[in-house]
């Protein structure tokens, strides 16, 4: 019987190219450029306001190559830069501000029965007042109301004897109706304990106020209310975030309070009002 001849056995399969070798991404020396950049930007901005440079745009191109391209800059939104550039201030000024202890998230709750449209009756999102303690103040999510005066009450969650209290809006470029921003507004706080009453009748001793000045906001429930401050919010500041100090002769007082209200008296011309956020300085007692 004949042998199986070796040239009858299959022919070894010719070699594979080699593999061409990996390189790394392009996309990371990107991704780092980016991070090193946002690093860059608030620690400028961490600096205090007089020595904060002009933030321009034009320093991002040689990071951003498409950024130089004509076709890029002529269809781009001349109010972009700016629009960025202030965005980018703004959260960087928040993010150092004082406490807020008006904020849900630190305890702050909504005094129903000192607020404004609170029937009891379910309430659509526009209608919460819940809005205005939140952090999240995209355009559009506000507290909106159509009468006036209106008011917003605050449970403190612990007696703070008062600095300054802050109104924030939507920002110039990306409102769709400045005029519905609040303007004149007047800050109450409730006058509780034999202490507090005390120096309150020290510091007023007609009464509170005096000067024809309303010795109650428009929903009193029969409190003793000592008005804080009175103010008006200015739709043509470039910051979107405005504070006002508490006044005489209740700056620096030893009165603490543990309820506060805030009293809308008018807006800057819109149908509506739109209140973003409310938020309550101050020092633990």
């Amino acid at each position: 019987m004949a042998s199986v001849s070796s040239d009858m056995e299959e022919p070894n399969p010719p070699p594979l190219p080699p593999l061409p070798a990996k390189h790394a991404p392009s996309s990371i020396p990107a991704a780092i450029a980016v991070v090193l950049l946002a690093v860059a930007v608030c620690v400028i901005l961490a600096r205090p306001h007089s020595t904060l440079p002009s933030l321009s745009m034009p320093w991002l191109s040689p990071l951003i190559p498409w950024s130089s391209s004509p076709s890029w800059r002529s269809t781009a939104d001349p109010t972009l830069d700016e629009l960025v550039s202030s965005s980018i201030q703004a959260h960087c000024v928040a993010a150092r501000s004082p406490p807020d202890y008006a904020l849900h998230a630190n305890g702050g709750r909504i005094a129903l029965g000192l607020t404004s449209g609170q029937s009891g009756l379910l309430t659509t999102r526009a209608d919460d007042p819940h809005i205005a303690i939140d952090d999240d103040v995209r355009v559009g999510k506000c507290w909106k109301f159509r009468t006036f005066p209106f008011q917003l009450g605050i449970r403190l969650p612990l007696l703070l004897r008062l600095s300054h209290v802050s109104i924030e809006h939507s920002p110039t470029e990306m409102a769709v109706d400045m005029g519905q921003a609040p303007r004149n507004m007047t800050l109450w706080g409730v006058v509780e304990g034999k202490s507090n009453t005390e120096i309150f009748r020290a510091l007023t001793p007609g009464g509170g106020g005096g000067g024809g000045t309303p010795q109650a906001p428009v929903i009193a429930r029969g409190l003793v209310w000592a008005p804080l401050a009175s103010f008006a919010y200015d739709i043509h500041d470039k910051h979107p975030l405005q504070s006002f100090s508490v006044q005489h002769p209740y700056k620096d007082s030893d009165l603490s309070f543990g309820i506060v209200a805030l009293e809308v008296h008018d807006n800057w011309g819109s149908d509506t009002a739109c209140l973003y956020r409310f938020r309550v300085h101050g020092s633990p007692v």
